[in-house]
């Protein structure tokens, strides 16, 4: 059995949540996680091959656990070739360049007509993923809600989208208690809203849940338990995934993000 927890790091740094919170990592005869170890992050570092992007990349979700873990840890960016993980290396520095782009001029008045559709819900989730929250980050925590969590989400979005900053490029929004209502109308859920937000992979994202795969099958035994700690984007159900590549040969238990 394979059990996979999805995690947003963001969580781990600001919330001081913890692995431990959701499963007993004891429990397992060996863990799978994406990042480095300690020793293999200052390898990499060392070797001028990868260049600047090394500064950018991080050890994974929550490294002290794993240092402490008595259950044996691989760490599988550092099983990568070293073609994709120079990739990787790359698009972990240029990720932090800023987002230019407002698509919000106007979306209001689509989203209030008496016509509205489910599409035009699910377009909302998609250009919210798609804007940069340079100033607080916005709303986009792939945190499991409640219902009532998700409606305050979604009103806070609006509320905060309505305010008017040089920043963002975009005119005032007058959102109407309708759109709120929407949610329910058209069965808009949290779930909904988390897929939308796990579209956004690339082709690096692809290649390094294929070389993930290889290595786990490769190392696994028949009756071991494992468990596998990555991001959410890894953890998602969509073709590509390390999680959709697994449960195509493996019985799985997926955790795919965090509930409160």
């Amino acid at each position: 059995m394979i059990t996979i927890i999805g995690t947003h790091h963001q969580d781990f740094r600001e919330n001081d949540l913890s692995i431990e919170e959701r499963v007993k990592v004891d429990r397992f005869d060996r863990i799978f996680t994406e990042g480095f170890s300690k020793e293999g992050l200052r390898s990499l570092r060392e070797m001028e091959a990868f260049g600047s992007g090394v500064e950018a990349v991080n050890r994974g979700p929550e490294p002290e656990l794993m240092d402490e873990a008595e259950t044996e840890v691989v760490y599988l960016d550092e099983g990568l070739s070293e073609e994709l993980l120079n990739d990787l290396m790359k698009a972990s520095r240029d990720q932090h360049e800023i987002c230019d782009i407002y698509p919000f001029d106007g979306i209001e008045e689509s989203l209030i007509k008496s016509n509205v559709s489910r599409r035009d819900y699910i377009d909302f989730f998609r250009d919210l993923r798609d804007m940069d929250y340079s100033e607080d980050h916005g709303f986009s925590d792939y945190a499991a809600l409640s219902n009532e969590g998700f409606i305050t989400l979604m009103a806070d979005s609006a509320e905060q989208l309505d305010r008017p900053t040089d920043t963002w490029h975009f005119t005032d929004m007058d959102y109407s208690d309708e759109f709120i209502e929407g949610l329910e109308e058209h069965n808009i859920g949290f779930n909904d809203y988390v897929r939308v937000f796990g579209e956004n992979r690339t082709e690096v994202q692809d290649r390094r849940d294929r070389e993930w795969y290889r290595q786990i099958d490769e190392q696994i035994e028949e009756d071991e338990r494992i468990l596998l700690v990555a991001g959410i984007d890894h953890a998602l159900d969509y073709e590509g995934t390390v999680r959709n590549l697994l449960e195509q040969d493996y019985d799985t238990s997926v955790s795919p993000f965090r509930r409160f």
